[in-house]
């Protein structure tokens, strides 16, 4: 407990007009000049001290606070009516107007992937909070870290002209997924398939596949059913020859801390709006926070009521 008042300085501000908000001060190593502002929805320094004082006996996954499951069922049931009373090729499909995707060929596929798209398609989590919640423009270069079949990569290149996307997703069986998507919508073009897993460097790791819930996969060392070739953000940006980078999504289940470590000259360098997974591991909130700034101090940072961090 005590890392996290030692990392934080709390002061009350105006979040716009109406959206009470926390503005923190991030306490960094003296090699960096002053402070930086951070600002979190209210609900988030509950959410984390709540998460901190349970840990040691249980682990909560996530928080809903009153009300919040039964409105996210709802909203679960707005995307369910996206699924199209057609087939393709013998298979369902979510019709969202400017792009389709298949239903996953998984076990309970349906109910899970609701939730992803809820998020995504819904909730706005990799935009809300961007200023004009624009974040990708035409002809941006993105990187989709933890693409699984493609959501994400898809709503991107939905959002601007010549968008080109590289959609990184380590497991063989959620890769064909993936590129089924990408046909579909005819995004070969757009949106590059790359089967490794992000690390901290380049090395071999092994992975297992949850069949209940397919967007949940496990990483390890030694532990896992099939090998992956692993890389690092600064190797991929490389290897991959680029000369502008707009927006990095991480949504890779408790890793963003190790790809950021792999990450360094590419912030450095390019400082790519940043959208966050913030709620896999405990403490993420705050050491992700800490981490970004000891890389790039110049960065706004924005941590919304779900938990996800925004950069730019």
């Amino acid at each position: 407990m005590k890392r996290i008042f030692d990392l934080i300085k709390k002061r009350v501000i105006n979040f716009g007009k109406l959206l009470p908000a926390i503005s923190y001060s991030i306490k960094v190593k003296t090699r960096i000049r002053g402070g930086a502002s951070v600002y979190l929805h209210p609900v988030v320094f509950f959410k984390v001290i709540l998460r901190l004082f349970s840990a040691p006996f249980f682990k909560l996954d996530s928080i809903c606070l009153p009300g919040e499951q039964g409105f996210e069922k709802k909203l679960n049931g707005l995307i369910r009516g996206r699924i199209s009373l057609e087939k393709i090729d013998g298979r369902r499909f979510f019709d969202f107007d400017t792009f389709k995707v298949f239903v996953p060929n998984f076990k309970n596929a349906e109910n899970v992937i609701l939730n992803d798209f809820r998020e995504v398609y819904l909730d706005d989590v990799y935009a809300k909070h961007f200023l004009m919640g624009r974040p990708i423009k035409d002809n941006d270069v993105v990187l989709d870290l933890g693409a699984n079949i493609g959501g994400f990569s898809l709503w991107a290149c939905s959002q601007g002209a010549g968008v080109k996307c590289y959609a990184v997703e380590p497991h063989p069986e959620i890769q064909k997924e993936l590129e089924e998507n990408v046909a579909l919508n005819r995004l070969e073009d757009q949106i590059v398939r790359i089967g490794k897993c992000i690390s901290s460097k380049n090395e071999k790791l092994r992975m297992s596949f949850n069949e209940d819930v397919f967007t949940m996969t496990r990483i390890s060392s030694s532990q896992g059913t099939v090998e992956v070739d692993a890389i690092s953000v600064d190797s991929l940006v490389d290897s991959l020859g680029l000369t502008k980078l707009d927006i990095i999504k991480f949504d890779i289940e408790g890793a963003e801390r190790i790809a950021i470590a792999g990450a360094t000259e590419t912030l450095k360098k390019f400082k790519p709006k940043l959208a966050l997974s913030g709620y896999h591991l405990v403490d993420d909130v705050y050491f992700l926070i800490d981490q970004l700034l000891e890389i790039q101090p110049d960065y706004t940072i924005i941590v919304g009521s779900n938990m996800h961090i925004y950069a730019f």
